[in-house]
């Protein structure tokens, strides 16, 4: 198969991570071993205009078009079937973080530390959530949270093991995300959210630049620190989601199937890794 195909594919994949709750598109691309390359494509982007061009242009095609087709499916399950839904998701995750762990494993009372106080932090921030499902008014504080939102999904998206899903889920805006993709099949909405659209997008663009270029740094000169930070980033958002999952009232039924859905995820988790 041709090799851009098979990209494609794989931002299809690297997409799927972005629009479920929990897990990471960036581990996933890390798992798909296109991390290293995704990062040296953007902060050496002029170098090779033509490769890196084509390149970052076949996998972002693919993970649009995996957020845009994608949103209908995991918000029917949500809503649907949100328990067992999410089930599946911390599995798949958790899954997809053992091949991570594998080699980012605590060595030194340091790391081990960095861990520790990165988790507590993470808990901590977790608390201040708002329970409110965030609305757009057209003000010019919601145009600037557009921009920031962006930002913010640029750093989940570089980071691996941070879900922008779960934190836009922890600060109350996961469904007017997933709203505002949803409706890129429509020119008409298009049109309606282009500002929406196009600070979001500026605010992506900022970000993957920034972000990206302080990873590269970090992967090369701070590796000490920068994993132990990714590890316990993963695993505090897995704990943060399981708390968010319990909350809803459940039968034993649905507990029952929500942890085999689990052991699904998890399996699937562990199939993306090799």
């Amino acid at each position: 198969m041709n090799r851009n195909i098979i990209l494609f594919f794989k931002g299809i994949i690297i997409g799927i991570g972005k629009i479920i709750p929990g897990v990471s598109g960036s581990l996933i691309a890390f798992n798909l071993g296109l991390y290293e390359k995704i990062i040296y494509s953007i902060c050496n982007f002029f170098n090779d205009f033509k490769n890196n061009f084509l390149f970052l242009g076949i996998l972002s095609s693919g993970i649009l078009f995996s957020i845009i087709m994608g949103s209908y499916v995991v918000s029917y399950f949500l809503n649907k079937y949100y328990f067992i839904t999410m089930l599946f998701f911390v599995g798949l995750i958790f899954g997809s973080l053992l091949g991570f762990y594998r080699q980012t494993k605590l060595k030194t009372i340091k790391e081990f530390g960095i861990f520790i106080i990165t988790f507590i932090i993470m808990i901590y921030f977790s608390f201040f959530k708002s329970n409110n499902v965030y609305v757009f008014h057209s003000t010019i504080c919601d145009y600037i949270y557009m921009f920031i939102l962006g930002f913010i999904d640029a750093f989940t998206m570089i980071i691996p093991g941070i879900s922008g899903t779960a934190i836009f889920i922890l600060l109350g805006v996961y469904n007017y995300y997933l709203d505002i993709f949803k409706s890129m099949h429509s020119l008409n909405s298009i049109v309606d959210n282009f500002i929406v659209l196009l600070l979001f997008g500026l605010g992506l663009i900022v970000g993957i630049i920034i972000v990206s270029k302080l990873m590269n740094y970090l992967l090369n000169k701070k590796k000490e620190i920068i994993y132990p930070i990714i590890l316990s980033l993963s695993m505090s958002s897995i704990f943060i989601l399981l708390i968010k999952t319990f909350e809803e009232r459940i039968n034993s039924s649905s507990l029952f199937i929500g942890l085999i859905f689990l052991i699904f995820g998890l399996k699937i988790g562990k199939l993306l890794n090799k």
